[in-house]
């Protein structure tokens, strides 16, 4: 019997070099959401683009975050609109590992990867604790709390329920700028996944949903979202977000050694929010469907079309 630990970090034998960060790593890290998860990380930046709102991106091989296509479970939910706070919203505690590509990579999920790709795999009833209980709260007392609730009904079907909330901290303004040191952060997200087979199954199937709502209130530190909202007379950003995300994919392996996958996603990101006296309303809806075929060709070759 011979027995080794496992690296929290390590490059994984795919078409690219690819960096995989695992839960284990995430742990060290101490992280609260996606954007916190590379502090030990040299190959992805993380850059706070707006400071009043906290807004950030990430960057990968020195390119704004605009170059780096940012995936979940292979699939592109996050891009135009949403990218600005979305790297924000996912919970560490959701998260089972995360794979970083430098470079220019397939257009297998869309023609974004100029500077690399960050895909995020989420947790599901396998790599996930029964009951997970998590409570965070900082020195400014903005607190945080996350559940995990996994089931398995049968050898073939099993779901994984999680809830995430963040809760505003106090005013805090030590440097004495008048303006806030961070914003006021609220948020709720609810996600949940289905799977259906195992890794010997010749078909695998999951499913998956979230909905995330949010409001940030950032600026001068006498600014009231309820009266000053647009007004000229204190300066102050807020930023009230409704989203919805589904996502699915189908596999199916013959036994010539060829596989089918279809994978479908599609999201709904609703943005209201002024910038001082600056109103700006967004509404996105973006559907994403791919049919991917594999041949296995002579050798250690495959043909992806």
């Amino acid at each position: 019997e011979v027995e080794d630990e496992k690296k929290s970090t390590f490059f994984g034998n795919y078409e690219a070099k690819t960096e995989v960060i695992t839960s284990n790593e995430l742990v060290k890290d101490a992280c609260c959401d996606l954007s916190g998860c590379f502090g030990r990380n040299s190959s992805v930046d993380v850059a706070v683009t707006d400071i009043l709102t906290d807004s950030k991106e990430l960057r990968v091989l020195g390119l704004e975050g605009v170059y780096t296509q940012v995936l979940v479970e292979n699939m592109p939910i996050i891009g135009g609109l949403n990218t600005k706070y979305s790297i924000s919203s996912i919970p560490g505690t959701l998260i089972d590992r995360i794979m970083v590509t430098k470079g220019a990579n397939s257009v297998l999920q869309g023609y974004e990867s100029i500077s690399g790709i960050v895909n995020v795999i989420l947790k599901d009833y396998k790599t996930s604790d029964r009951l997970f209980l998590n409570a965070f709260m900082n020195g400014s007392l903005e607190k945080q709390f996350n559940a995990n609730l996994s089931k398995e009904f049968s050898k073939k079907w099993s779901t994984l329920f999680s809830l995430h909330t963040t809760q505003k901290s106090n005013r805090i303004d030590e440097n004495n700028d008048s303006f806030l040191d961070m914003p006021l952060i609220t948020r709720y997200t609810a996600f949940n996944k289905w799977a259906y087979g195992d890794v010997e199954d010749e078909t695998q199937f999951s499913a998956a949903a979230r909905i995330w709502f949010e409001d940030r209130i950032g600026g001068q530190s006498g600014f009231n979202d309820d009266k000053d909202e647009g007004s000229s007379s204190v300066y102050g950003q807020t930023v009230h977000i409704k989203s919805g995300e589904a996502f699915t994919r189908f596999s199916r392996d013959f036994k010539n050694g060829n596989s089918l996958k279809i994978l479908l996603s599609g999201s709904h990101y609703n943005l209201q929010s002024y910038y001082g006296i600056t109103k700006y309303n967004a509404k996105q809806n973006i559907f994403n469907s791919s049919l991917i075929y594999e041949i296995e060709l002579p050798g250690e070759n495959f043909l992806k079309t």
